[in-house]
């Protein structure tokens, strides 16, 4: 599942409407409640259940996340050694190249397909197709 962040709550009418965002704030949206009485309970409540909604949403609809881009060969690469369990030091060393480099990659790999971490940039890039189990 995405991160997503409650913005804030907004009066509306009868009911509240909340901004959110994910993490990176490539994907927005805006939901609204009508009837509810305002109050911290209320607000607590959907601050926990807006980002669930959202993502639910996305899956039902089967829209990706985010815009993907074109991952480089060398990304790529990259990603089949991570996916292999190897660390930043064993990767540079593999392809005889800096550790920083490496770093540089992953980074690059972690903003393109919206990954909080290594592990999840893996997962997503099999989920996408991007890469196989071998």
């Amino acid at each position: 599942m995405l991160l997503y962040e409650s913005e804030r709550f907004w009066k509306n009418g009868n009911g509240y409407a909340s901004g959110m965002s994910n993490h990176t704030r490539t994907e927005k949206g805006l939901i609204s409640f009508y009837g509810l009485q305002r109050d911290m309970h209320a607000e607590t409540i959907l601050s926990l259940v807006i980002p669930h909604l959202h993502e639910s949403m996305r899956r039902i609809l089967r829209t990706p996340i985010g815009k993907t881009k074109d991952l480089s060969r060398r990304e790529n690469e990259i990603l089949q050694w991570l996916m292999k369990g190897k660390s930043t030091w064993e990767v540079s060393v593999i392809l005889r190249i800096s550790e920083r480099t490496v770093k540089f990659h992953v980074d690059s790999v972690m903003k393109k397909l919206d990954a909080v971490n290594r592990t999840h940039a893996v997962a997503i890039a099999l989920q996408q197709g991007l890469i196989e189990l071998n």
